[in-house]
């Protein structure tokens, strides 16, 4: 009989794009590939083509100032415009030639701001050398 470890606790792993810094807690990434279909003089359908899609990656966390607490949103707001793309490093793998889809900022109250960027790319994942 193996016993499983207990997972109690994970620190937020520091991402950074561009001039951001987010500690995220949550990280979610969407691949498609989108198939061309034809139909035969049979009436069979076959493919004829694929085409790999942007990968759309979303880092979701908090950020904490207390001076300017939301300094985030006008960095992210800032770096949204640019056309300008960013490297980020992400629990050992590398994405890079990424663009900032959108961003959302959240002010509860309590001085954490709690902020998601989407960022697309359209390049490979790589993993981080060591």
């Amino acid at each position: 009989m193996s016993v499983q470890p207990e997972l109690t606790h994970r620190e937020a792993e520091e991402v950074v794009i561009g001039s951001l810094t987010l500690y995220c807690d949550q990280f979610k990434a969407s691949g498609t590939i989108v198939w061309a279909e034809q139909t035969t003089v049979s009436g069979d359908a076959v493919f004829t083509n694929r085409s790999r899609r942007a990968l759309r990656l979303t880092f979701t966390g908090r950020c904490y100032d207390p001076e300017q607490p939301l300094q985030f949103m006008e960095e992210a707001d800032g770096i949204a415009t640019v056309t300008g793309t960013y490297t980020v490093h992400y629990r050992g793998v590398v994405f890079t030639d990424c663009h900032i889809q959108s961003y959302t900022v959240e002010d509860k109250g309590d001085g954490i701001i709690t902020a998601s960027v989407t960022l697309l790319t359209t390049e490979p994942v790589e993993p981080e050398e060591e």
